[in-house]
């Protein structure tokens, strides 16, 4: 239902004014708690799919997250989903890598850039 509202605000939004829609959509996804309306909002903009939200989120956000790439999946044993990403696999790989970050007592663009890395050095 929250996802129906954003969706419906975002769409008035572009019609009474196309130049702040994307402004309205990361002001939200920037201060919503949900984490689902977070990537959900972001890939409602023209050009974002789930790889780029989760850049946004890993750089704006004041809560961690991981980027989601190819090669950071390959890293981690996983492919992209053939079917295209989804919420429950964004937020399954998300917390993996909070999980990995944890435990490794490091944070996750140190994470994230030892995956890509051991990804381009082995893959």
């Amino acid at each position: 239902m929250a996802a129906a509202h954003t969706r419906a605000s975002l769409t008035l939004a572009d019609w009474k004014s196309p130049r702040i829609g994307g402004h309205i959509a990361t002001r939200f996804a920037l201060s919503t708690p949900s984490e689902r309306l977070r990537i959900e909002s972001l890939t409602l903009l023209h050009g974002v799919a789930y790889p780029m939200a989760s850049v946004i989120l890993h750089f704006c956000h004041r809560d961690p997250y991981p980027i989601l790439d190819v090669r950071a999946l390959w890293s981690l044993g996983t492919e992209e989903p053939s079917s295209g990403y989804t919420f429950d696999f964004w937020l399954r790989y998300t917390t993996t890598c909070r999980d990995f970050a944890a435990a490794a007592g490091c944070d996750l663009r140190t994470l994230d850039r030892a995956l890509w890395g051991y990804s381009k050095a082995r893959g």
